[in-house]
């Protein structure tokens, strides 16, 4: 692929990506106003830890098949069709365990029936859009993730509204029931691309599937997985356990607003990776100093525009229970701009299968949080969360960008100042939009 073409390919996913996660934002916002004015802070609250315990586990049994399942089908994309043969019984598997491992902490923790069902429903579907999601990444099945996810977007919130308008009101397991259907419907769907895209690859060179790089891969990989679930979680898990249920649900609304931000690495994450691996680590450098540069700005600027929004809007549309998001989406603009470098370094690293950077940059972020969110939640409460989310966010991101310095023997200050190239790319990928917009219009 020349450069024109690449360039233009880079724009037409940077778009679609764009529309996917704009989608997510509008129609997460959308259901989450019904839920956190049907639920109030505390039902909201309750519903956010479920999720957040729910996506702990899954991070757990998928993170590393996720990454494990990009990298192998980036270098040998013919051995498609036996990872998509083993996504089932996996999935059988880990939810087998995951029940068993619920039931053995039951006995230990005071938890209703119901919240340990959901927990396991809940596990069990984000698992199965996890590898549906990697194996479309890793056969480059790029724009089917994007248009998935907005398929999921606009579902959503008609299902919500949908059960809202049939009994009058919403509870926190109708809301969780409707969090599992869509996403295994998408997630099936998927699998069906993914098999169609499997049967139309040429095995080429060596054809015999090796599974014990495969799992070792796969279980470095999970360190990473895991710490960056924690990297992204660890504040709201502490919250769950220091905080009230009702300074859980301010908070996770806070972060609906800041998360909008999040755009961008989301997109990054989507299908940087999957672009990345197997090509040579100069070449890699490059293109992430490019994308670094490209993205910092914009990350920032989405940021205060979001802490804006959430100290005007907050309490109007979600309820009186939520007046106090504004201030704690200002304190959490510093870790969403962070977040942006995080991404864009620590996956450079995970191209490169330099786990050990990538482990350390999340798992720094992960440590710090938790025993900030720890120290500063009985303190504070919900500014405490986010004074934790931002130090160590900005913490994370010193570090890995001090690493990506070094490693290509390059100036730090270098990977997030705009320079000349930085604008003329800028303005490549818009022209490529617009050009690429009313094509698309007429398909």
């Amino acid at each position: 692929m020349n450069p024109p073409d690449a360039s233009r390919q880079f724009a037409r996913l940077t778009y679609e990506a764009l529309i996917a996660r704009a989608a997510g934002l509008l129609g997460g916002f959308a259901a989450n106003i019904l839920i956190a004015r049907s639920l109030g802070a505390e039902g909201k609250g309750f519903l956010t830890i479920l999720i957040a315990w729910s996506g702990l586990l899954a991070s757990l049994f998928s993170g590393g098949a996720y990454m494990a399942t990009v990298y192998e089908l980036g270098i040998r994309p013919f051995h498609a069709r036996r990872l998509l043969s083993a996504t089932g019984p996996y999935v059988l598997v880990a939810t087998l365990l995951a029940a068993t491992g619920v039931m053995f902490f039951r006995q230990r923790i005071d938890l209703s029936e119901i919240f340990l069902v959901l927990l396991v429903l809940l596990f069990a579907g984000q698992l199965l859009g996890n590898l549906s999601t990697a194996l479309l990444a890793g056969l480059r099945h790029l724009s089917m993730v994007n248009w998935l996810s907005i398929f999921t977007a606009f579902c959503y919130p008609i299902v919500i509204i949908s059960i809202w308008w049939v009994y009058g009101s919403l509870s926190v397991p109708m809301v969780a029931i409707s969090m599992v259907i869509i996403p295994v419907l998408a997630a099936v769907i998927g699998l069906s691309f993914s098999r169609r895209k499997a049967s139309q690859i040429t095995v080429t060179g060596e054809s015999r599937f090796q599974w014990p790089p495969f799992l070792q891969y796969m279980l470095k990989s999970t360190a990473t997985s895991m710490g960056s679930m924690l990297f992204a979680q660890i504040v709201l898990l502490v919250f769950s356990a220091r905080g009230t249920p009702a300074q859980v649900g301010v908070f996770s609304v806070a972060t609906i607003f800041i998360e909008t931000a999040g755009v961008i690495p989301m997109m990054l994450a989507s299908f940087v990776l999957p672009r990345w691996a197997g090509l040579p680590g100069p070449e890699v450098a490059v293109r992430a100093g490019r994308v670094l540069r490209l993205t910092h700005p914009g990350s920032l600027l989405i940021a205060i525009i979001a802490a804006f929004a959430a100290s005007v809007l907050a309490g109007p549309v979600f309820g009186r229970d939520f007046t106090g998001v504004g201030l704690l989406a200002w304190i959490m603009i510093p870790g969403a701009w962070a977040t942006t470098g995080v991404t864009v370094m620590s996956n450079y690293f995970l191209s490169q299968n330099r786990h050990n950077t990538s482990s350390i940059t999340v798992w720094l972020g992960a440590v710090l949080g938790g025993l900030l969110a720890w120290w500063l939640i009985p303190l504070w409460g919900g500014v405490g969360a986010a004074l934790a989310l931002s130090l160590s966010r900005l913490s994370s991101l010193l570090w890995v960008w001090i690493a990506f310095a070094r490693a290509n023997q390059g100036s730090p200050q270098r990977l997030w100042i705009p320079d000349r190239e930085t604008f003329r790319t800028w303005s490549q990928m818009v022209s490529h939009l617009l050009d690429w917009m009313p094509r698309r219009s007429r398909i």
